[in-house]
């Protein structure tokens, strides 16, 4: 199995969630990326939002989200707010 990790944007999360390959579960307007954007603007307080892909045979698997803050950048979403295919 060979994942791939990278970054993106709000957008083009946005062009994944209304892609005809869409395979992921957007059940829920809070996993929305307008709703995450928001979000972050509000919550994440000194934070930058790095929101990231995970890719699975060439398909969008899992939706990240990294935070970063002075020298420590870690994965914010491991739980809750993860969206995965499946």
């Amino acid at each position: 199995m060979s994942y791939t990790v990278r970054q993106e944007s709000f957008a083009s999360l946005e062009s994944f969630r209304n892609g005809p390959d869409n395979g992921l579960n957007w059940n829920s307007v809070f996993v929305l990326p307008a709703w995450m954007k928001v979000w972050w603007k509000v919550f994440g307080g000194e934070q930058a939002l790095y929101p990231g892909a995970l890719i699975y045979q060439s398909s969008l698997f899992k939706v990240l989200f990294f935070g970063s803050e002075k020298e420590t950048t870690r994965q914010i979403n491991a739980g809750t707010i993860a969206i995965t295919k499946g």
